[in-house]
């Protein structure tokens, strides 16, 4: 050190997680150091400060993400509906699969982070299960659009219909079952832990 100023100590922060002491408070009496009652009352409040930091950083961060996926598809879908409009050679409207994919990975982008996300309650549904069910719903939600897409329309007297054979209740009727099943296991885990 040319400088010639003091090599200050380390702060217990930086090596523990934690401060001993906070900077603002009084200088510790003699029989701090032996109070490990004294000691964890100080510990405490500045680990839930730090979590607190922590889960606001990460939700900046969920955030900031989401954003940027948004910004992203948005740009996406201006630029396949202005080509579909410049060119205008095909009267199928193709570009509604590519909104319809762009934001189903929107929907799915915050059903994967949504939940854990969330502040955690005790006795509340399970970060996992609520991805999972999301997620299910997700995948029916898809395929019941797709359904919807290639199967309904305008006929040439003018009423909207849907017709053909309702193959995503192939889909909906085993998830359904599933997501069942996963809530009576984390219920059932739910009960066991508190015996």
């Amino acid at each position: 050190m040319s400088s010639g100023q003091p090599v200050l100590p380390v702060p217990q922060q930086a090596l523990h997680g934690y401060d001993e002491v906070p900077a603002t408070a009084p200088p510790p009496s003699a029989s701090f150091h032996g109070n490990a009652t004294a000691h964890s009352a100080l510990a405490v409040p500045l680990a839930g400060r730090q979590a607190q930091a922590e889960n606001r950083a990460q939700l900046r961060c969920v955030a900031t993400g989401l954003c940027l996926h948004i910004l992203v598809v948005a740009l996406v879908n201006a630029l396949v509906w202005a080509l579909y409009l410049i060119l205008l050679t095909d009267s199928y409207p193709w570009p509604m699969w590519v909104s319809f994919g762009t934001s189903l990975s929107i929907f799915a982008h915050i059903v994967n982070v949504l939940p854990w996300t969330l502040p955690r309650r005790e006795g509340g549904c399970p970060r996992w299960l609520m991805s999972v069910l999301g997620n299910i719903a997700l995948g029916n939600f898809t395929v019941w659009m797709v359904w919807a897409f290639t199967s309904c329309g305008v006929n040439d007297s003018g009423p909207y219909y849907c017709g053909g054979y309702m193959w995503p209740m192939w889909v909906t009727l085993p998830t359904g079952f599933a997501a069942c099943v996963l809530v009576a296991v984390a219920m059932l885990c739910r009960c066991c832990s508190k015996m």
